[in-house]
């Protein structure tokens, strides 16, 4: 079981590894980083996961949760959300994309987020609360460089709605990083 553990995070290290190296060009054209992609993917994985182990309370589904949980977080030490990418100028559309995406991963890590205090009230489950705060804190950084990036190249518009983000995620996550850790 080790072994195949082993293996499995091995694999899912080298995947990583090799996508963070490339681009992924959308249906528009539109060149974003591909980290955002793998990130909100594996979050999708882990919340299904944990809603199914949550519904069956199976060995193997907890399993599955654990070794997706560590392959989310070498995605998260190893993302491109601290790429320099937020340094260059984006195209209002470019933006527009990637503010999406930070959304679409707020809202997925947030869901993880619920669902695990769920597993935690219901099996008494100890979490890793440094992980997620340092995904956290990773999170809060990106959509300050975002809302930055906004300010500098784009309207206030943007900026604004950056701002909106971080204020519903400072709520959000503050009340459950506490539920996680107490």
């Amino acid at each position: 079981m080790r072994f195949l553990s082993t293996i499995c995070l091995l694999l899912a290290a080298a995947t990583a590894q090799a996508a963070f190296v490339g681009k992924q060009v959308n249906q528009a054209d539109i060149s974003i980083p591909l980290g955002y992609d793998l990130i909100y993917q594996k979050l999708v994985e882990v919340n299904s996961l944990a809603h199914e182990f949550q519904n069956t309370g199976s060995f193997t589904s907890a399993y599955r949760v654990v070794i997706t949980e560590e392959q989310l977080e070498k995605l998260f030490e190893n993302s491109t959300l601290q790429c320099t990418e937020l340094q260059r100028q984006f195209m209002p559309d470019e933006a527009k994309l990637l503010f999406d995406q930070t959304t679409d991963i707020l809202k997925q890590f947030g869901d993880s987020l619920q669902t695990f205090i769920a597993l935690k009230k219901m099996y008494r489950l100890v979490f890793n609360a440094a992980g997620f705060e340092s995904r956290i804190k990773q999170l809060e950084d990106h959509v300050d460089r975002l809302e930055d990036c906004f300010k500098t190249h784009l309207s206030d518009e943007m900026a604004k709605n950056a701002t909106e983000v971080r204020e519903q995620f400072d709520k959000l996550f503050a009340n459950a990083y506490a539920q996680l850790k107490a």
